[in-house]
Formats: C-alpha cells, sequence, structure tokens
C-alpha cells in the first residue's frame, strides 16, 4: 500500500431536545460530515461535505413518579 493513499473524515453534530409538557420530550441531532480523500496514483482524489443521517426523537414519561 502506497504512502500516497488516505482518507479523512471529520463530523460535527448539534444535539438540541425541548420539553414540550412535564411528560413530554421531541429532540433532534444534525450532524455536518467532511470528507477528502487521495488514492495512489492521484486516479481517484476529492472532497465533499454536507448533511449526515438527521436523528428525531421523542420521549414521554408513561409512568410518572407517585409519592408514598
Amino acid at each position: 500500500r502506497s504512502d500516497d493513499n488516505f482518507e479523512d473524515l471529520w463530523m460535527g453534530r448539534v444535539d438540541g431536545a425541548y420539553r414540550v409538557t412535564d411528560r413530554l420530550q421531541v429532540g433532534a441531532s444534525i450532524p455536518w460530515v467532511w470528507r477528502s480523500m487521495n488514492r495512489s496514483g492521484g486516479t481517484v482524489q476529492g472532497a465533499d461535505q454536507g448533511l449526515g443521517d438527521v436523528m428525531i426523537n421523542v420521549g414521554y414519561e408513561a409512568l410518572p413518579e407517585w409519592s408514598y
């Protein structure tokens, strides 16, 4: 394998959540991906960036705390 071969992958992500009610919460995770590569002899080289897989989540407290 030649030293000319490399691939770099960087990812940044923003996460957030919002409490809608006392028992319901919604959130999202939005990643941004940077990628660059070079293959031996310069046959394949380039860089790219873009939005990754976005994740949306919902949480609900079905059994609230009871006081004893």
